[in-house]
Protein backbone atom coordinates (compact mmCIF):
# COMPACT_ATOMS: atom_id res chain seq x y z
CA UNK A 1 0.00 0.00 0.00
CA UNK A 2 1.20 3.48 -0.84
CA UNK A 3 1.77 6.06 1.85
CA UNK A 4 -1.35 8.18 2.28
CA UNK A 5 -3.67 5.59 0.72
CA UNK A 6 -5.23 5.64 -2.70
CA UNK A 7 -6.04 8.99 -4.21
CA UNK A 8 -8.34 9.79 -7.11
CA UNK A 9 -8.99 13.32 -8.30
CA UNK A 10 -12.60 14.42 -8.67
CA UNK A 11 -13.67 15.04 -12.28
CA UNK A 12 -16.61 17.23 -13.29
CA UNK A 13 -17.70 17.45 -16.91
CA UNK A 14 -19.94 20.12 -18.38
CA UNK A 15 -19.60 22.47 -15.41
CA UNK A 16 -20.78 26.04 -15.81
CA UNK A 17 -17.81 28.25 -14.99
CA UNK A 18 -18.02 31.58 -13.15
CA UNK A 19 -16.41 34.62 -14.82
CA UNK A 20 -12.77 35.40 -14.10
CA UNK A 21 -11.33 38.86 -13.56
CA UNK A 22 -7.77 38.99 -12.34
CA UNK A 23 -4.48 40.81 -12.11
CA UNK A 24 -1.32 39.08 -13.26
CA UNK A 25 1.78 39.15 -11.11
CA UNK A 26 3.23 41.31 -13.91
CA UNK A 27 0.56 43.91 -13.06
CA UNK A 28 -1.75 43.51 -16.06
CA UNK A 29 -5.52 43.55 -15.50
CA UNK A 30 -7.51 40.68 -17.04
CA UNK A 31 -11.30 41.00 -17.34
CA UNK A 32 -13.86 38.34 -18.30
CA UNK A 33 -11.09 35.97 -19.30
CA UNK A 34 -11.52 32.44 -20.53
CA UNK A 35 -8.10 30.91 -21.14
CA UNK A 36 -7.97 27.55 -22.93
CA UNK A 37 -6.55 25.96 -19.80
CA UNK A 38 -6.45 27.13 -16.20
CA UNK A 39 -4.77 25.53 -13.21
CA UNK A 40 -5.69 27.06 -9.88
CA UNK A 41 -6.06 26.83 -6.15
CA UNK A 42 -7.30 28.84 -3.19
CA UNK A 43 -4.14 29.46 -1.19
CA UNK A 44 -0.39 29.72 -1.67
CA UNK A 45 0.01 26.08 -0.61
CA UNK A 46 -1.91 25.07 -3.77
CA UNK A 47 1.05 26.16 -5.88
CA UNK A 48 2.78 22.90 -4.87
CA UNK A 49 0.07 20.81 -6.58
CA UNK A 50 -0.14 23.35 -9.40
CA UNK A 51 3.53 22.65 -10.09
CA UNK A 52 2.66 18.99 -10.84
CA UNK A 53 0.24 20.24 -13.51
CA UNK A 54 2.78 22.80 -14.74
CA UNK A 55 5.43 20.13 -15.32
CA UNK A 56 2.96 18.10 -17.42
CA UNK A 57 1.72 21.12 -19.37
CA UNK A 58 4.97 23.05 -19.84
CA UNK A 59 5.24 24.03 -23.50
CA UNK A 60 2.17 21.98 -24.44
CA UNK A 61 -0.55 24.65 -24.72
CA UNK A 62 -0.30 28.37 -25.52
CA UNK A 63 -2.30 30.52 -23.16
CA UNK A 64 -2.26 28.23 -20.12
CA UNK A 65 -2.81 30.20 -16.91
CA UNK A 66 -1.95 29.43 -13.29
CA UNK A 67 -4.06 31.22 -10.69
CA UNK A 68 -4.67 31.60 -7.00
CA UNK A 69 -8.25 32.54 -6.06
CA UNK A 70 -8.87 34.47 -2.83
CA UNK A 71 -11.63 36.71 -1.41
CA UNK A 72 -9.12 39.59 -1.40
CA UNK A 73 -5.43 40.17 -2.08
CA UNK A 74 -3.61 41.90 0.79
CA UNK A 75 -0.15 43.18 -0.10
CA UNK A 76 1.62 40.52 2.00
CA UNK A 77 -0.08 37.72 0.00
CA UNK A 78 0.84 39.38 -3.30
CA UNK A 79 4.44 39.66 -2.12
CA UNK A 80 4.49 36.02 -0.98
CA UNK A 81 3.13 34.78 -4.33
CA UNK A 82 5.61 37.00 -6.19
CA UNK A 83 8.49 35.67 -4.09
CA UNK A 84 7.43 32.06 -4.80
CA UNK A 85 7.04 32.61 -8.55
CA UNK A 86 9.91 33.17 -10.99
CA UNK A 87 9.56 36.50 -12.85
CA UNK A 88 9.40 34.58 -16.15
CA UNK A 89 6.00 33.22 -15.00
CA UNK A 90 4.49 36.46 -13.70
CA UNK A 91 2.47 37.14 -16.90
CA UNK A 92 0.77 33.72 -16.68
CA UNK A 93 0.24 33.75 -12.90
CA UNK A 94 -3.05 35.36 -12.00
CA UNK A 95 -4.43 36.66 -8.72
CA UNK A 96 -8.21 36.25 -8.87
CA UNK A 97 -10.57 37.92 -6.43
CA UNK A 98 -13.26 35.34 -5.84
CA UNK A 99 -16.24 36.10 -3.60
CA UNK A 100 -16.75 32.34 -3.29
CA UNK A 101 -18.20 31.22 -6.65
CA UNK A 102 -15.11 29.26 -7.64
CA UNK A 103 -14.55 27.84 -4.16
CA UNK A 104 -18.17 26.60 -4.10
CA UNK A 105 -17.77 25.00 -7.54
CA UNK A 106 -14.43 23.32 -6.83
CA UNK A 107 -15.18 22.48 -3.17
CA UNK A 108 -11.56 21.73 -2.19
CA UNK A 109 -11.22 18.95 0.39
CA UNK A 110 -8.17 20.46 2.07
CA UNK A 111 -5.80 23.40 2.16
CA UNK A 112 -3.38 23.24 -0.77
CA UNK A 113 -5.75 21.42 -3.14
CA UNK A 114 -5.40 22.43 -6.79
CA UNK A 115 -7.73 22.13 -9.75
CA UNK A 116 -7.45 22.32 -13.53
CA UNK A 117 -10.01 22.99 -16.21
CA UNK A 118 -10.00 23.02 -19.97
CA UNK A 119 -12.66 23.66 -22.58
CA UNK A 120 -13.00 21.82 -25.86
CA UNK A 121 -15.73 20.92 -28.34
CA UNK A 122 -17.24 18.56 -25.75
CA UNK A 123 -17.50 21.30 -23.11
CA UNK A 124 -15.66 21.89 -19.86
CA UNK A 125 -13.65 19.34 -17.91
CA UNK A 126 -12.80 20.32 -14.33
CA UNK A 127 -10.38 18.18 -12.34
CA UNK A 128 -9.96 18.74 -8.60
CA UNK A 129 -6.63 17.47 -7.30
CA UNK A 130 -3.35 16.27 -8.74
CA UNK A 131 -3.55 14.41 -12.03
CA UNK A 132 -3.44 10.64 -12.06
CA UNK A 133 -2.34 8.80 -15.19
CA UNK A 134 -5.96 8.14 -16.22
CA UNK A 135 -7.14 11.71 -15.69
CA UNK A 136 -4.06 13.13 -17.40
CA UNK A 137 -4.71 10.85 -20.40
CA UNK A 138 -8.23 12.22 -20.82
CA UNK A 139 -7.10 15.83 -20.43
CA UNK A 140 -4.23 15.34 -22.88
CA UNK A 141 -6.73 14.11 -25.48
CA UNK A 142 -8.91 17.18 -24.91
CA UNK A 143 -5.88 19.45 -25.22
CA UNK A 144 -4.63 17.86 -28.47
CA UNK A 145 -6.25 20.51 -30.71
CA UNK A 146 -4.60 23.26 -28.62
CA UNK A 147 -1.09 21.82 -28.63
CA UNK A 148 1.74 24.17 -29.55
CA UNK A 149 3.95 21.39 -30.87
CA UNK A 150 1.66 20.49 -33.77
Amino acid sequence: MRMGGDYEPRVLRGASLPPISAITLAGDRVADAEPPLLVGGFDLESTLEQDVWRRLLDGLVDGAVYAVFAPSWPLDQIDALGDATPPSRWATTWMVEDPGFWRDLVAPDRVGRSFAWCRDADGVMLIVGKPTETVWGEMALRLAPLRTDG
